[in-house]
């Protein structure tokens, strides 16, 4: 059964490249029905890793919203993530340790980024925070060496309220971009 992408991403821009709106066959994922029994948690399937490598998260699945993701770690093959709004949560480590990793667009209705989301994700090269996160755990974007340019989705105000684990960036980048100017990291890089 192949599944059309619902939301429309063509006219978003991340790190220069556009994301294009594509078809992933629900074959290349794994669903647990939430303990609220009106949503579910995604995951890969591991019987197809190797398959494909942009992964586009539906945003329902049996006339429910996919609303977490459980695991979508340690695959070499995943180049690209694209994540529908209908997410709110992310498991710890649920996008680390992908070491092709590219591209990520993240839903707009995070509001908590947790430890280790995307660590050693070492040619992640573009990162967009929405301006709904307001915590960023420790590491989530730890070793993302090609990790240059951050940007939040926020203003320079929001950034600075987002409450910030000591180490969740580690990388070469020392500013984020802000839709109304630029703020430091908040962490010295060496």
């Amino acid at each position: 059964r192949s599944y059309k992408v619902i939301y429309d991403w063509s006219d978003t821009e991340i790190g220069g490249s556009t994301i294009v709106p594509g078809t992933t066959d629900l074959k290349y994922f794994t669903f647990e029905l939430n303990s609220d029994e009106q949503s579910y948690k995604v995951g890969i399937n591991v019987d197809y890793i190797g398959d494909i490598t942009e992964y586009h998260i539906p945003a329902e699945y049996e006339g429910l919203p996919v609303t977490a993701i459980r695991s979508f770690g340690g695959i070499e093959c995943i180049e690209v993530i694209t994540m529908p709004d209908t997410i709110t949560s992310i498991d710890r480590m649920a996008l680390g340790w992908n070491p092709n990793l590219t591209t990520l667009k993240l839903s707009a209705s995070l509001t908590e980024l947790p430890e280790d989301m995307c660590a050693a994700c070492d040619k992640l090269n573009n990162g967009v925070i929405p301006a709904s996160v307001k915590k960023i755990g420790d590491y989530a974007f730890g070793e993302c060496m090609e990790l240059r340019d951050l940007r939040f989705e926020g203003t320079v105000a929001q950034w600075e309220a987002v409450e910030k684990a000591e180490w969740w960036y580690y990388g070469y980048g020392t500013t984020v971009k802000c839709s109304d100017g630029s703020a430091d990291i908040g962490i010295e890089v060496n």
